[in-house]
């Protein structure tokens, strides 16, 4: 601080501030810059496609499941012809199987087959599905109770 003469201080000329303002704003758009640059992004024109795109599933499993081909967060290298589920109970006819992309689009064919025993369910696939696929199913026992489950696995991109 100054003293003005009559024993009053007073604060020196702020002809800094426009200069600090300045410094400031500098480092507010250089601090801006770097906190939302986009990352770089990979060339597209590589020829490189990913072969293998997988999701992990959270199954979901009806009481009467025993197992199923394939299995809940398998990844395979071909693809199957069918997806079959087996229960420990025989089902009725209105039991429902359906597998689809990650768009809902049906990866499968028609309706759902049964063994003659009514233990297994099986759904052909369409040929050539990669990708990962969710299985949806809704299994009705003979005693009339209906319960949904949910699975899914990955097949390797041609």
């Amino acid at each position: 601080m100054k003293n003005d003469g009559r024993g009053v201080e007073r604060f020196p000329t702020l002809k800094f501030i426009p200069g600090f303002v300045g410094i400031l704003m500098l480092a507010l758009a250089v601090l801006t810059f770097v906190m939302f640059k986009r990352p770089a992004v990979a060339p597209t024109n590589t020829g490189v496609t990913p072969s293998f795109l997988t999701t992990t599933f959270t199954e979901i499993r009806t009481p009467t499941l025993v197992g199923s081909v394939p299995q809940n967060n398998e990844f395979l290298s071909v693809s199957p012809n069918s997806v079959s589920l087996m229960f420990k109970e025989a089902l009725q006819p209105n039991s429902t199987l359906a597998v689809t992309d990650p768009d809902g689009v049906p990866a499968h064919l028609g309706r759902a087959t049964y063994s003659e025993d009514r233990l297994t369910m099986t759904a052909l696939l369409r040929r050539g599905v990669s990708g990962p696929l969710k299985v949806t199913y809704t299994a009705c026992p003979l005693n009339g109770s209906c319960a949904t489950g949910l699975f899914g696995f990955s097949i390797r991109r041609p």
